[in-house]
């Protein structure tokens, strides 16, 4: 059935009428034994739609009065195929006068129909007559024949057809299955508290025991009464009922149920599309204020179950659903949902609780597309003010199968059409025993506007693709590059999500989606470094899971975060983050954008552990996109791994760098302790480069990286041998700037030979057969934390702990072409059981080494004051480098100065105090480094 919406009403056209005799059909009614002559027919065109002009008499719709508009109902004689057309009406006397207005490619067709009406809300007028239509022309009318004469009433709003007992109801089953209309334009009420009767209740011959299951057109007003299921022994399997069971059949086009309670039904082996209410909805159905208590389905055939309906192919609105302490148990179905199992259409749901307080097994239980609400949708949905509650002993929604949902089960749409409105409230348990299962939906095509301060409450377990939302989430058609944006709501309840790959605290895999809120992160012009109070959480989440773990995604497949806060506690075993597990942009994904992030609580994992994500790239040579924007992040949360930690990233890939790109205003507070390679923001800058100086994934494309403002507050600490430093453990990719940077926090590089340094404790890589790949530099940096190692091996330096080798081509004009740390400041002690010597600035220098303008305040347990050592003899170039007479070694500096004469720009020869250096507090210090103090 085909509808058009309304159009404004033009009273000119009542002006062009043609008259035509309209010959009566025998009238089937007692109560009104003919229909007047009515006068008038004639169709004329109206522009963008032609107008059939009628009259008919108001008698058989008595609720209409005055004018107005509504949407005429034609259904045919023949088969349930009709159409709905906008018409507008005015009362005269005993005459309805109508216009009714018909796409000009889509007019009546030739024949007999019923004609019902329906407000512009979608409720029934009340009433039917029936007309002969030809050339789109009104040309006969007569009286619809009714069945229901046993029932006290007319079947209109103001006098519906009673349901007053048990005689009345069977009465009304038979007489509405006998109905050709099946009830369309009346109205039914309900009076009494009934039983759903049993086959030996009816005395009219159905074969095999089986009961009228009627289809229902009309409104059916349940009086705010009960229909009790009270047969214990049923199961369909006896042909006691039939095998696609409900109170009724389809809901059709037009048909309205209201204020009814069903309660007790008991039915077992049902054949699919099933439903407590119905089996499926057709046409544009309402169904409001029902309450379903103390049902069950249980079948081990078919798909498609509801506690509404089974299927939804037309248009369902629901408002006002209570289901308390229900089930669902179908193990081996698909499409299994708390209202509708299969939505193949569109859906409003507006107002809808579900309890499960008395029963301990779930709501909702099957093998696949699963859902709390909806079990499998491929049409629209909008859902306004949905609570579901249970004891998180129990668990509410299970999928023994894929794709499990405390929401829905899978939205599989080609476009955004789940909506969510005015609040959502949960507290739920969800298992999927397959992939893809979430709090909200299994998996997701585009993602649902949510308001904020919503109350999503859920324990989440499931497999592959795991998320407190979202199992997956991925928008529009297969194939399509269009990113989506997904705005994270700020979500009052807590999440607990477990899971094996690919689990998130919101969502377990996403992929082209960008992820944001509002939040701002920046502490480039304050004078107090921000705390964690200063944030409200976006995500409160408890995580756990085996690879790709994360307090926001899981894995991030192509997707963006920009303005997230999240709290709480994320635990893994490989590539483990607080907000992302693993975060890669294949090639020709160039916008990857990592902003305004803030994690709080703790992150525990294995190789790859970051407080903001475990690992961002991938080492797979199909997988080799940049990151252009990764700034204005802070993380809290305490963070310990394996090889590869950092208190932001765990691991991060190099060649994910442009030559303009930078991590930038990125800042760690929370303790990092890892076994190996551990940074205070980054633990491993990964390079391609092999060692015959081969790009391992792009050739000799290499991308300069830039890591800017970032600053540690943490105490960092690695217990194995492997590399160790505030800022950065262990970066090996070429053409890399470390610039502006400040550790304030401890460094210690215990239980191994250690690489340990107060900014990188490994910078650069060994280019082993020749020396013209590695060009890299440290500049306008600071530490002032306190640099160690307990073990004999370490090399330790207050800024570097390692600088691999440079280039040999050095020229003095352009100093940064080799590996160059330059314009930085130590005031950390420096201490070390090492059996080479301590740095100031740097422990120990491979060849073609530029250390130059810089100066080391702290104090030297064993030691140099600037460079502790270097390897083999290597050609090493200095200049300008100071340190404080305190008794450290001055091997490899070019002045000491005493702690008087630490004010005085003299006291440093080679400074330039206009553009590099500045005297503040009593020293000189960068000009040019806003984190340089902790602010803390």
């Amino acid at each position: 059935m085909k509808k058009f919406f309304c159009r404004m009403f033009s009273p000119g056209l009542f002006a062009v009428l043609v008259f035509a005799a309209l010959t009566l059909l025998p009238s089937c009614s007692d109560d009104d034994p003919s229909i007047p002559f009515v006068p008038g027919s004639g169709v004329v065109d109206g522009g963008d739609f032609l107008v059939s002009s009628f009259s008919i008499p108001s008698s058989q719709f008595p609720n209409l009065s005055g004018s107005g508009s509504v949407v005429i109902s034609l259904t045919s004689d023949k088969d349930d195929n009709g159409y709905s057309y906008d018409l507008d009406y005015e009362v005269d006397n005993e005459l309805i006068k109508c216009e009714m207005k018909m796409p000009k490619d889509e007019i009546v067709a030739d024949g007999v129909y019923l004609v019902t009406f329906r407000k512009t809300d979608g409720d029934a007028v009340g009433g039917r007559l029936m007309a002969t239509f030809s050339g789109g022309k009104l040309t006969n009318v007569a009286y619809a024949k009714t069945s229901y004469g046993n029932l006290r009433g007319r079947g209109t709003e103001d006098d519906p057809y009673v349901i007053s007992g048990q005689d009345d109801f069977i009465t009304f089953l038979v007489q509405i299955a006998d109905d050709r209309y099946h009830g369309k334009g009346l109205y039914f009420r309900q009076d009494a508290d009934l039983i759903y009767p049993k086959a030996t209740d009816f005395k009219f011959g159905y074969i095999d025991g089986w009961i009228p299951q009627p289809d229902l057109s009309g409104v059916y007003d349940g009086g705010s009464r009960s229909i009790t299921f009270d047969d214990r022994s049923f199961d369909s399997r006896n042909f006691q009922y039939p095998k696609h069971s409900g109170v009724f059949y389809k809901l059709n086009d037009g048909a309205s149920v209201r204020n009814l309670r069903l309660q007790n039904f008991d039915l077992k082996e049902l054949e699919g599309h099933s439903g407590i209410l119905c089996s499926e909805i057709k046409g544009t159905a309402r169904i409001s204020g029902v309450t379903v208590s103390r049902c069950k389905i249980t079948s081990t055939v078919g798909d498609n179950y509801g506690l509404i309906a089974g299927t939804n192919s037309g248009k369902a609105i629901l408002s006002g659903i209570d289901i308390e302490d229900c089930r669902i148990s179908t193990p081996k179905a698909q499409c299994v949902g708390g209202l509708i199992g299969d939505n193949r259409n569109e859906a409003e749901v507006d107002g809808c609780e579900i309890n499960q307080s008395a029963i301990d097994a779930p709501t909702v239980y099957g093998q696949s597309y699963v859902g709390g609400l909806i079990g499998r949708s491929s049409g629209k949905i909008r859902f306004n003010d949905i609570k579901l509650e249970s004891s998180y002993q129990c668990t509410m929604v299970e999928g023994e199968g894929d794709y499990t949902g405390g929401i829905l089960g899978e939205a599989y749409s080609p476009d955004a059409n789940i909506e969510f409105g005015r609040k959502l409230d949960t507290k739920i348990a969800v298992r999927g025993a397959g992939s893809n299962t979430g709090g909200i939906a299994g998996s997701m095509r585009g993602c649902p506007a949510m308001e904020d301060g919503i109350n999503v409450r859920a324990i989440v377990k499931g497999k592959e693709n795991t998320g407190g939302f979202y199992g997956k989430l991925y928008p529009g058609r297969d194939g399509s590059n269009t990113q989506m944006d997904c705005r994270v709501p700020r979500n009052y309840g807590d999440l607990i999500v477990e899971g094996t790959n690919n689990v998130g605290g919101f969502v377990g895999h996403s992929y082209l989606i960008t992820f944001k809120n509002d939040n701002k992160v920046d502490f480039s012009k304050s004078n107090k470094f921000p705390s964690e109070r200063d944030f409200n959480s976006t995500l409160s989440i408890n995580v756990k899971g085996k690879n790709n773990v994360g307090g926001v995604t899981g894995m991030s497949d192509v997707s963006n975060y920009i303005g997230l806060v999240v709290r709480g506690t994320v635990v893994g075993e490989y590539l483990t983050g607080g907000l992302i597990g693993k975060h890669y942009y294949p090639n020709g994904y160039t916008f990857a954008q990592l902003r305004h992030l803030v994690a709080i609580g703790s992150v525990t994992g294995g190789d790859n552990t970051g407080g903001i994500a475990g690992g961002v790239g991938e080492d797979r040579g199909e997988y080799y996109g940049r990151i252009v924007g990764s700034d204005y992040m802070i993380n809290y949360a305490t963070v310990k791994g394996k090889r590869n930690t950092g208190g932001v990233f765990g691991r991060f890939m190099g060649y994910m760098l442009g030559r303009s790109d930078s991590v930038n205003w990125v800042a760690n507070s929370g303790n990092v302790k890892g076994t190996s390679v551990t940074g205070g923001i980054i633990g491993y800058v990964y390079s391609p480069i092999d060692d015959y100086g081969n790009d391992r994934l792009h050739g000799n494309d290499v991308f300069f990286g830039r890591y800017s403002n970032c600053v540690n507050h943490g105490a960092v600490e690695s217990t194995s041998s492997g590399a160790v430093g505030g800022i950065i453990g262990q970066l090996d990719y070429e053409q890399q700037v470390i610039e502006k940077c400040a550790n304030h926090g401890s460094v210690a590089g215990n239980g191994g030979a250690n690489r340990t340094g107060g900014i990188v404790g490994s910078f650069g890589e060994d280019p082993v057969l020749w020396d013209n790949l590695t060009s890299k530099e440290v500049v306008r940096c600071v530490n002032t934390g306190t640099v160690s190692s307990d073990n004999s091996g370490s090399t330790v330096g207050g800024i570097v702990g390692y600088m691999e080798e440079g280039r040999s081509a050095y020229n003095e004009s352009y100093p940064t072409v080799t590996a160059t740390i330059w314009f930085c400041y130590n005031t950390g002690d420096i201490k070390g059981r090492q059996n080479s010597d301590n740095g100031g600035i740097l422990g120990c220098a491979d060849n073609y080494s530029n250390v130059r303008s810089s100066v080391n305040y702290g104090k030297i347990e064993k030691g140099n004051g600037t460079i502790g050592t270097r390897k083999d003899l290597s050609q090493i170039y200095i200049h300008d480098l100071y340190i404080l007479n305190n008794g450290a070694g001055t091997w490899m500096s070019n002045g000491q100065i005493d702690e008087s004469a630490l004010g005085n720009q003299d006291s440093y020869p080679g400074f330039n105090f206009k553009i590099d250096w500045v005297i503040n507090n009593g020293r000189a210090e960068l000009k040019d480094c806003p984190v340089q103090y902790s602010h803390l």
